[in-house]
């Protein structure tokens, strides 16, 4: 139930008497002390198990519910939540960056690095193959023409 005048909400469930209720509320003629009266001293009221006795009442006022429904509640809401939001996007972000770093780019970059000295040991063993078959080629032409040289002279001697 609600009352709109006061801005409360009541909500009321009956108390059924339970076999818990009857050693003090139940017959008299039942009393544990065999006066009629209860444990406590109370006279017993002859209940039974199944009647109703009163309610429990409980009332909330409605003024913290409509002001967290209120559109000022709902801004500050979002206010408060972008506070702890966006420095905690950032922390997550920074620590991605971080992990992505150590995890992917710096492995990569080792493997290109250890690509790139690679091909620059094999462009130095290239240029000395070269230079060493330069030399080698300007030998054999040395020697061909010493051969040469030799031939003619075999031939004037003869």
């Amino acid at each position: 139930m609600t009352d709109r005048a006061a801005n409360l909400i009541v909500y009321a469930r009956p108390i059924r008497l339970t076999a818990d209720c009857l050693p003090c509320h139940g017959d008299p003629a039942n009393s544990p002390t065999h006066d009629g009266k209860d444990v406590a001293g109370f006279r017993m009221e002859g209940w039974r198990e199944g009647e109703v006795h009163g309610a429990f009442v409980l009332t909330a006022h409605m003024d913290q519910v409509d002001h967290v429904a209120s559109a000022r509640a709902q801004s500050a809401a979002m206010q408060t939540t972008l506070f702890w939001m966006l420095p905690t996007g950032l922390i997550i972000g920074a620590g991605f960056f971080w992990y992505g770093r150590k995890s992917i780019v710096q492995p990569l970059s080792e493997v290109v690095q250890a690509i790139h000295q690679s091909s620059v040991e094999t462009t130095e063993a290239s240029t000395q193959i070269a230079a060493t078959s330069q030399s080698l080629a300007q030998s054999a032409t040395e020697q061909a023409a010493s051969l040469d040289e030799i031939t003619g002279s075999l031939a004037s001697v003869t």
